[in-house]
């Protein structure tokens, strides 16, 4: 493929950047930084990328947190035809310090928030690593083995030149680490193609520009950050960085910072609902509020579009494998034409640029009607997992459709409509048998939601008995008008066949989340 600056991420930032130069890219807290100056940081830091190691083909670490150096860092080492990887502070030091080894990876840039992770990194650490810290002088005492690694400080990054860059459509762009249910996390190599596929495609269905201010809630270590970062940036927009991620801080956040797009998992939304937060007219400024990361609830997306009523509505859907997001539904203002099933919000129709069928377990493409796993194709589709032949082969494979593309293999049970809207019906770990029976678990918790009022529910199976039998448990958090257990039970009855009847119901003041913000439902197994 012939390389041009359009499928190049790197390029179509510089190109942006030269163009809206003078306007600010990044309000951090009310502290801004141009497109000049995000440039000039940027140059500085893949210079010293190419100082330390010209020839590595490895991935750059940005350990950083919302922090002017994670945003420099990371379009610094793009700039030095470098793939990133960001390593989040707040993870345990052994994950980290996995995801070094395993990629190769011997040049790290971290933030000032960093730091202290970054010297218990460094102790795990067999070889030597080039350390670039941009926001920190050398007089200060960071006690660490400063004599087996090149340390770059704030003082030593100077040359603003523009280096050559040298990026290839099919070279990596950023590598991620799926967080996974069992095992080692699987290493997810994204692409300059499928990521410019996926911008070119946003920046082409929405109507976003140089005027719109952009939420930023994601960590760097979850994909959909990508498009926070480049969505606003490729429109000569701005990227507002919260200064606390707490939910009861949003609701002013969007108000304060004027936002007029907004981007987060439902469930950021759910807790704003809980409190009370969403009142009607709230978000007055908001033009588009996109939603991804879990199912969007019919009463989650209701209330937000009575808070923004000039806003559009979006549920986006799309695996890190796939590239931020690969399907999306628009939600309508009159709910009755709304596309919904148990509860959920449609995710809406594949983009045109890419491809998907529906297959069953023996890999046999069904009718886009019929009820199957999600298989996904296109420029978006990473082309395997990172030096993991056993899991791309396991996930990756070729369906007798359209010329034996390559398909990816969701996990994601769905269901389609003569309109090709899809249904997201659960994992294919949200499915277990009980009794013989395929029960759906999403089934029973939006069952629950209606006798509970509470958006916050999750069903799991327990086994017991070494395994031969199993138990369903239902977590629900609180509310303020939460009905009893026995209450909710004679609900269930109602509604539910017998096998589908949780053995337990277990009323919390909150669910615990993972890193990503959903409901962490490994968590909840373990608790049992």
């Amino acid at each position: 493929m012939k390389t041009t600056a359009n499928n190049i991420l790197i390029h179509r930032f510089v190109d942006n950047a030269e163009l809206h130069h003078s306007r600010p890219a990044i309000d951090l807290n009310g502290q801004l930084f141009t497109y000049r100056e995000l440039l000039e940081q940027s140059a500085k830091i893949a210079n010293a990328i190419l100082d330390c190691n010209p020839e590595s083909q490895a991935p750059v670490g940005i350990l950083a947190s919302k922090s002017y150096t994670a945003y420099s860092g990371i379009l610094g080492a793009l700039m030095a035809s470098k793939a990133y990887m960001p390593l989040n502070p707040r993870f345990p030091v052994h994950r980290n310090a996995w995801q070094l080894e395993k990629s190769g990876c011997n040049t790290i840039i971290a933030g000032r928030e960093g730091l202290e992770h970054l010297k218990a990194l460094i102790k795990t650490s067999r070889q030597m690593l080039f350390i670039i810290l941009p926001d920190v002088s050398p007089e200060e005492q960071l006690q660490f083995e400063q004599d087996k690694h090149t340390v770059f400080f704030a003082g030593d990054l100077n040359n603003t030149s523009l280096p050559l860059i040298k990026s290839q459509p099919e070279q990596m762009a950023y590598l991620l680490f799926t967080s996974g249910t069992t095992g080692q996390p699987k290493g997810v190599p994204v692409n300059n193609e499928n990521i410019t596929s996926y911008l070119d495609y946003i920046l082409k269905r929405f109507d976003l520009n140089e005027k719109d201010r952009f939420s930023q809630t994601f960590d760097l270590t979850f994909d959909l950050s990508m498009h926070d970062l480049f969505v606003s940036w490729l429109s000569g927009g701005c990227l507002c960085i919260p200064s606390a991620d707490a939910t009861f801080a949003m609701s002013k956040y969007i108000r304060d910072q004027r936002l007029t797009v907004w981007f987060s998992v439902p469930s950021v939304a759910v807790m704003m609902s809980k409190m009370h937060l969403l009142r009607a007219g709230n978000f007055e400024n908001l033009k588009y509020s996109f939603f991804c990361g879990e199912p969007l609830l019919e009463k989650t997306a209701s209330a937000w579009q009575k808070a923004a009523p000039d806003s559009a509505v979006i549920n986006l859907y799309g695996p890190t494998e796939t590239t931020i997001a690969i399907s999306a539904y628009e939600w309508k203002q009159d709910i009755k034409e709304n596309k919904v099933k148990n509860g959920i919000v449609s995710i809406g129709k594949i983009f045109e640029t890419q491809d998907y069928c529906i297959a069953d377990d023996q890999d046999r493409v069904l009718g886009t009607e019929k009820k199957g796993f999600l298989h996904l194709s296109g420029s978006q589709v990473i082309s395997g997992y990172f030096r993991d032949e056993e899991n791309t082969k396991k996930y990756f494979k070729s369906l007798k459709k359209n010329n034996n593309n390559w398909w990816y293999n969701t996990g994601d049970l769905v269901t389609g409509d003569n309109e090709h809207d899809l249904f997201f019906l659960g994992r294919q770990d949200n499915e277990v048998k009980i009794s013989g029976y395929r029960v759906n678990l999403l089934e029973i918790d939006e069952i629950i939601r209606k006798a509970t009022r509470s958006e916050v529910v999750a069903t799991v199976d327990c086994e017991h008995d070494g395994g031969e039998t199993k138990t369903l448990v239902s977590f629900i958090e609180k509310t303020e008008d939460v009905l009893s257990e026995e209450k909710i039970m004679e609900f269930c009855r109602k509604h539910l066949p017998w096998y589908m009847l949780p053995g337990k119901i277990i009323i919390m003041e909150s669910l615990p989340l993972n890193e990503n913000g959903k409901i962490d439902r490994k968590r909840l197994s373990e608790m049992l």
